[in-house]
Formats: structure tokens, sequence, C-alpha cells
């Protein structure tokens, strides 16, 4: 996942995208906010999300070995 660590502002989305090279590589994507549901992306496929109140949210992709985290600050302006 790149940039692990995005800011935004409130009202903006962001997009995270499977870019794997391989069709048989799916990712799920937890909120540890609980902000969305856990989401599955397959292969060239995406999940957008808006944030709609500042803070800092994390994230993380469960996985083979070390999981992926990242989090989204979001600002008021």
């Amino acid at each position: 996942m790149a940039p692990k660590t995005p800011t935004i502002r409130v009202g903006e989305a962001l997009n995270w995208i499977n870019l794997q090279r391989s069709p048989m590589v799916t990712y799920t994507l937890v909120s540890e906010d609980g902000l969305w549901e856990n989401q599955t992306i397959g292969y060239g496929k995406k999940f957008k999300y808006t944030f709609t109140t500042p803070g800092n949210y994390s994230y993380y992709c469960p996985g083979y070995g070390n999981p992926m985290r990242g989090t989204v600050t979001v600002t008021a302006t």
C-alpha cells in the first residue's frame, strides 16, 4: 500500500487499488476504527471511501506473514 500514511481533507475520498501482478491475489482491507465493513479487493479492483470527520484512522490488510498497516490523516481544511 502506498502511501501508508496519506493526508487528505474532510470530504475527500481515498482509493485502495489491488495492483498485484497475479489475478490470484486478493486483499482484505480492515478499518481499525470500524468506518467500513471488511472489504475484499480483487485483482485490478478498488475500494473507495469518503472521509467525513477529521482525525487519524488506522487500517490494515491481514495477510501472509506481516500485515500491511497504515494510517489516514483527515484534516478539516
